[in-house]
């Protein structure tokens, strides 16, 4: 069957047609495309932004690695110096010493049980000693600043007792507690 179309409806038909061909079109690949292209834009847009976050990170952990690093060296190279090994005992000899050199005497000398912490170790140390007052207040202030024990100990519960005149000698009991990493 023929039909017999004028020039204008032939043009409206080749029209209507190339406009439901561009709309198919557009709809089933271009349309589709676009969004997929948006989304992928977005997803490497996060993409870029986490791969520059996680570089910062990473710069930062070498850094603090780096930081580590020295400082462990740093505190190896001190710790000889400044923690000595408390099983030795050397630091009670720099107490008797110190106790001659100031003119005290030391009546009572009592080492207590280690005790390990989570980070280093504690030996406590009765101390009992008999002088004069002077002499006794500058024992203890001396055992304060006695280097290298002045990082490592503490001075703990001091009590002084005065003699039965004033013409007497005093009597210091304290506990000082050394402090170790061995």
């Amino acid at each position: 069957m023929k039909i017999n179309l004028a020039k204008r409806e032939k043009y409206l038909i080749i029209a209507a047609a190339l406009a439901l061909i561009l709309y198919i079109v557009s709809n089933i690949i271009f349309f589709p495309h676009c969004r997929a292209y948006s989304a992928m834009k977005s997803k490497l847009e996060n993409a870029r932004t986490k791969k520059e976050l996680y570089t910062k990170v990473c710069l930062s952990v070498e850094e603090e690695k780096n930081r580590v690093r020295n400082a462990s060296k740093k505190f190896n190279t001190i710790k000889t110096n400044y923690f000595p090994v408390i099983q030795k005992g050397s630091m009670l000899v720099d107490v008797a010493l110190l106790a001659d050199k100031k003119e005290v005497s030391i009546t009572y000398l009592q080492p207590g049980e280690l005790v390990k912490n989570k980070y280093c170790f504690e030996l406590p140390v009765e101390i009992k000693v008999r002088g004069a007052n002077e002499k006794v207040l500058g024992y203890i202030n001396s055992l304060e600043e006695l280097v290298p024990l002045s990082n490592l100990c503490e001075i703990d519960s001091l009590v002084i007792e005065p003699g039965q005149n004033k013409y007497e000698n005093v009597t210091a009991q304290f506990i000082i507690i050394y402090y170790s990493l061995t």
